[in-house]
């Protein structure tokens, strides 16, 4: 699987999360924004552990730092909720899309792992 096909796949899900988030009543203005920097912290993350993972070297330390800008953004977002700058709906479509991503991440390198195999 290529990483533009997983980026493209990613964009997919935010839109469909930003879909049901603006359904269930958020700002879609707010969603939207939320929604791309979930997008952006996802794609920027798979994007370094697959070029460390294509180049054959440790990838522990780049997934680890894609951990760590994920949950960063998860604290940032909470921090936004706390002060009431983004509404509940926002904050919890971004949460359930980063966990959406990270298991869209997985079933990528599982995919990846596979082709590599044969």
């Amino acid at each position: 699987m290529r990483r533009a096909t997983f980026i493209i796949a990613a964009a997919a899900v935010c839109g469909c999360a930003w879909w049901a988030g603006a359904s269930a009543g958020a700002d879609p203005v707010q969603l939207a924004i939320a929604l791309i920097i979930a997008w952006l912290a996802q794609g920027l993350a798979t994007w370094m552990l697959a070029a460390r993972l294509a180049a054959g070297s440790s990838a522990i330390g780049v997934w680890v730092s894609g951990i760590a800008m994920r949950l960063a953004a998860l604290l940032f977002m909470w921090v936004l909720y706390e002060q009431a700058l983004v509404g509940r709906v926002v904050a919890l479509v971004f949460g359930l899309t980063l966990a959406a991503l990270v298991i869209l991440e997985a079933i990528w390198l599982a995919a990846s792992s596979a082709q590599i195999r044969s």
